[in-house]
């Protein structure tokens, strides 16, 4: 499980705290409990110093964002793990797997700070679609990677009249859309 204080570093929600994955002086990297109300929260982060900072924002039900590297390319894996690069790119009919996060609730649900099993895998429950190159694509699966904290996968088919290039890939849970980085299609 993730720690709830790491380099002296603690982050609270509604005066709790929660599950930390990375802290540096300039970044800070926690997982929002999946059973945080949508609406508004405040934020607590305590490095540890004796000053805290606070911050409040709105909890979305879902917010997807697809993972990305280089210049705005999503990150995507073919079956056998390797990277989709323009290199390497997608084939028409493939079924990618692209890593995001904000999926919103899940079911099962693993505890806050818990990686996500196999048997049952977690699944989203919120309704969910792709596109690829502006063309639907089926989703097999959407839900979070096993064994793994927080990471979601959204495992999609490449459609067979998807554009050849460059193309954004964009996945929507319940009313948001993601970000649309760029997938390489042959």
């Amino acid at each position: 499980p993730l720690p709830r204080t790491l380099r002296s570093t603690t982050v609270q929600i509604g005066g709790s705290a929660i599950p930390l994955n990375y802290v540096s002086p300039t970044q800070i990297n926690a997982q929002l409990p999946t059973d945080l109300p949508a609406g508004p929260a405040r934020l607590t982060v305590n490095p540890g110093t004796g000053q805290t900072a606070t911050a409040n924002f709105l909890v979305a039900t879902a917010g997807p964002g697809i993972f990305t590297y280089g210049q705005d390319r999503a990150v995507a894996t073919h079956a056998d793990g390797a990277l989709v690069t323009p290199e390497s790119p997608a084939e028409r009919g493939e079924t990618i797997i692209v890593y995001l996060t904000g999926i919103g609730p899940v079911a099962p649900s693993p505890a806050a700070g818990e990686a996500s099993g196999v048997d049952p895998l977690s699944r989203a429950t919120l309704p969910y679609s792709a596109s690829i190159g502006r063309r639907p694509a089926a989703v097999d699966f959407l839900g979070l990677t096993p064994y793994l904290v927080a990471l979601a996968q959204a495992n999609i088919r490449v459609p067979d009249d998807a554009p050849s290039g460059d193309q954004p890939v964009v996945v929507t849970v319940g009313s948001a859309a993601s970000n649309a980085p760029l997938l390489r299609v042959r």
